[in-house]
């Protein structure tokens, strides 16, 4: 295979990872509606980066001790992504889910393409074409739809409260994350980086879990243990270094398009786990989000 076709095979991959990670995202929210209040928030952002952390062990181990000058030189960026990636874009979407909607926690999260694409445009000179921000609007104008149910009307009842905030948090956290993960040269395989961020991340969690724990015990039992392996395995393992790797081929704007995926995957995920319906504001959105995305990330 020549260096040209090596490159092509690659972009192929990028692009449907694309379309495969936010489903493997979507299983942490499925998750949540299956499960709800079995684990508390920080306590399961934590155990499933120090999960994630200990799978990967055995596979980047050898590596991490071989380069571990690199490591001791990347520290330091690899904390503060850990801790953005991580911790800020885990506990506080959990925490604000108490006392923030749904609706307020789409619409929020819904901003976080246009901060990468924003970032990356004005911080690193990111190029953005007009056919890009076309497919970018279309697919926020889906999500929206879906979040709303397709009743335009419900925004007046919007109303900002004390969730939002750590919706706000989270979102500005993932678009930093997102950008940084690209612009921050490493010279680690991407599963040695996500091992050592994920520590990190668990590392940030730790004092808040300390605190949690005094009133919100977690309980260990197999279902508890069950859930935490399943979101550290597919949103955690998967998920992120599929993330990764989009985003190093790609390039972040692209890869934002992934946060507009999710709606239309959690409507049939629903439907095949618990049996929600699937209505039509969920098709129409779809139907504005999918062409969005081939929109956004065509480079011809």
């Amino acid at each position: 295979m020549s260096e040209d076709q090596s490159v092509e095979a690659e972009r192929r991959f990028a692009y449907l990872l694309l379309f495969l990670v936010p489903a493997m995202f979507t299983c942490n929210q499925v998750m949540a509606r299956v499960a709800p209040g079995l684990v508390p928030p920080v306590a399961l952002a934590f155990w499933r980066w120090v999960t994630t952390a200990l799978l990967l062990l055995p596979f980047v181990g050898p590596v991490l001790w071989r380069e571990r000058a690199t490591v001791r030189a990347e520290a330091p960026r690899l904390f503060v992504l850990g801790v953005l990636g991580m911790a800020l874009c885990g506990a506080p979407v959990y925490v604000a889910g108490h006392t923030t909607s749904v609706m307020n926690i789409g619409l929020i999260y819904a901003a976080a393409p246009i901060g990468i694409v924003a970032l990356d445009r004005f911080a690193y000179g990111g190029v953005i074409t007009a056919r890009q921000v076309a497919g970018i609007g279309l697919s926020l104008l889906g999500v929206v739809y879906i979040v709303l149910r397709g009743d335009v009307t419900a925004l007046a009842g919007f109303r900002f409260v004390v969730g939002d905030l750590w919706m706000v948090l989270a979102t500005v956290a993932w678009a930093l994350y997102s950008v940084w993960l690209k612009h921050w040269p490493t010279a680690l395989a991407p599963a040695a980086r996500l091992a050592v961020m994920a520590a990190s991340g668990a590392l940030a969690l730790l004092p808040i879990l300390l605190i949690e724990s005094t009133t919100q015990p977690i309980a260990l039992n197999a279902t508890t243990i069950g859930v935490v392996l399943l979101v550290a395995l597919v949103p955690g393992l998967g998920a992120f270094w599929g993330f990764s790797k989009t985003t190093a081929i790609l390039g972040p704007a692209r890869t934002a398009l992934i946060n507009y995926l999710p709606p239309v995957y959690n409507a049939f995920a629903a439907w095949l786990v618990i049996g929600e319906r699937v209505e039509v504001f969920h098709l129409v959105g779809g139907a504005l989000i999918l062409p969005g995305v081939w929109l956004a990330t065509r480079t011809e």
